[in-house]
């Protein structure tokens, strides 16, 4: 059987799992037939099954998961402004230790505007359209297997 993996929820469980594209009935069956249709043509082919992928899998809820950076949660949304004496004393560290300086009033600032819109939705067909050259041309490869199911 054909495997071309890509990550989806997997609702009941909550997790981010890997899933077989030729698992979907519909999709799998327009590629069997895209194989009837485009015998020795590759681009007719290509663009039959890029045509499909676009119809089952393009920008619908349930084929999307969410990518963020990491670290994420706390850590990016700090707002607060400190003074090397209070990182210090937060530190417990001794008063005494605290090097000197004219005024000892350094500010720290954590900017997270710069972290507003870090999540990006992905969708099936975005994780197979970046590699799609690579995808097309191992469908094609292996377009014998493509083979109707029952």
């Amino acid at each position: 059987m054909l495997c071309w993996n890509v990550y989806v929820s997997d609702f009941n469980s909550g997790r981010i799992k890997p899933y077989n594209i030729f698992q979907h009935y519909g999709f799998y069956n327009e590629c069997v037939k895209a194989k009837k249709k485009h015998k020795d043509d590759k681009e007719g082919f290509g663009k039959d099954v890029h045509g499909w992928l676009t119809y089952y899998f393009w920008s619908k809820c349930e084929w999307e998961v969410i990518l963020d950076h990491w670290p994420s949660g706390e850590f990016y949304s700090m707002r607060k402004v400190l003074t090397l004496e209070e990182m210090y004393h937060d530190l417990k560290y001794p008063e005494d230790k605290l090097f000197s300086a004219p005024d000892r009033r350094f500010e720290i600032r954590v900017f997270p505007e710069h972290n507003r819109f870090r999540e990006e939705k992905i969708d099936v067909f975005a994780q197979v359209e970046n590699n799609w050259d690579i995808f097309i041309d191992w469908l094609w490869d292996h377009r014998s297997e493509l083979k109707a199911r029952k």
